[in-house]
């Protein structure tokens, strides 16, 4: 029909219009005062939507209202959507689980998709969450990152109940734990070491060298010192033990310094002493020479006759001595009987 003035008497009833046309609606009052019936609802399959102007409220057919605030869309007594100009809200009798507005769209219940993307970094499945980073708000620690039983870092970083660990690398430049710990390229530095899990709990393992401080070594070659043993007795082995009163060695053998064991040798007496001691045959030119020369002296030589030719006049005595030889002379002219002398010094 055409849209120029009319009388409200001269308005067609009709079944159809143009998306040109402005619409009279007239209907039943309804027991609302407020509220107008218009049906069927197929009456407005042609109109453009724009050009209804609704004053107060207006039911169309028995499932949506449109009045001047909202749309609302139904499928039984009970309003399951509802449109404004700044959301669409879906919602049932106890919840509203999905909500699209200026500020986001998001749900209360659950999202059913088999997988959900945020953007091109951003996955969660029923298996797994993917996220570059992870930003945790809303607790009393925001730096903390909350999982019930355990939380994985690749394959190699465990975070559970029991602790943190690492089957791989820690990359920090300094690693602490407490006031006094902390470990680096260089150095480990702690204020006691316990050791477990080992055969002999006893034992610290180190491949090459543990030192304690710049006095104590322990490496492959031996433990050792270069200031106090400080235990109140020391034992090597079953044969020495050595404690602030004493040094007891069970051995017959206690080697000091170098030595020479035969008929002519040397060895060093425990004050720092040196003995030579050997055989030789006495007569008016007859000379020693030391096994092992004194550094500084000559403190005593005796002689021992092993023959009764040296007996009387004969008797042998020591003429001269020096660091490296002594002349020990007797009137015999023997050839063959020996002597013995036995030379002190330092």
């Amino acid at each position: 029909m055409s849209n120029g003035p009319k009388k409200i008497t001269e308005l067609p009833v009709a079944n159809t219009y143009a998306n040109t046309d402005l619409v009279l609606l007239v209907g039943n009052v309804s027991t609302n005062a407020t509220t107008y019936s218009v049906t069927p609802a197929v009456l407005f399959a042609n109109v453009n939507a724009t050009r209804i102007n609704v004053g107060n409220t207006v039911n169309v057919g028995a499932n949506s209202i449109i009045n001047a605030t909202a749309h609302f869309i139904t499928s039984n007594s009970t309003v399951n959507a509802i449109m404004t100009a700044t959301s669409l809200t879906f919602s049932n009798t106890t919840a509203v689980p999905f909500t699209a507005n200026v500020t986001g769209v998001y749900t209360t219940g659950t999202v059913n998709a088999a997988s959900h993307s945020v953007g091109t970094t951003f996955t969660a499945n029923a298996t797994l969450v993917n996220a570059a980073a992870v930003n945790v708000t809303g607790q009393v620690n925001t730096a903390t990152f909350y999982a019930a039983t355990s939380a994985n870092v690749g394959s190699a970083v465990i975070a559970n109940a029991t602790g943190i660990y690492t089957t791989g690398v820690a990359n920090a430049v300094t690693l602490s734990a407490g006031a006094n710990f902390t470990a680096n390229t260089t150095l480990a530095n702690t204020a006691a070491i316990n050791v477990v899990g080992q055969t002999n709990t006893a034992t610290l393992y180190v491949t090459t060298s543990a030192n304690v401080g710049s006095a104590v070594v322990a490496n492959a070659t031996g433990v050792y010192t270069t200031g106090t043993v400080n235990a109140t007795s020391h034992t090597v082995g079953s044969n020495f033990i050595a404690n602030s009163t004493a040094t007891t060695i069970a051995a017959n053998t206690l080697t000091l310094g170098t030595s020479t064991i035969a008929s002519n040798g040397y060895s060093y007496l425990p004050n720092g002493l040196k003995m030579n001691f050997g055989r030789f045959v006495a007569n008016t030119t007859s000379q020693v020479t030391f096994t092992s020369a004194f550094a500084t002296a000559v403190v005593a030589i005796s002689v021992t006759p092993a023959n009764t030719v040296y007996l009387a006049a004969n008797v042998p005595y020591v003429f001269t001595s020096n660091t490296t030889t002594a002349n020990i002379y007797s009137a015999s002219t023997t050839t063959s009987s020996n002597c013995y002398y036995l030379a002190i010094g330092y």
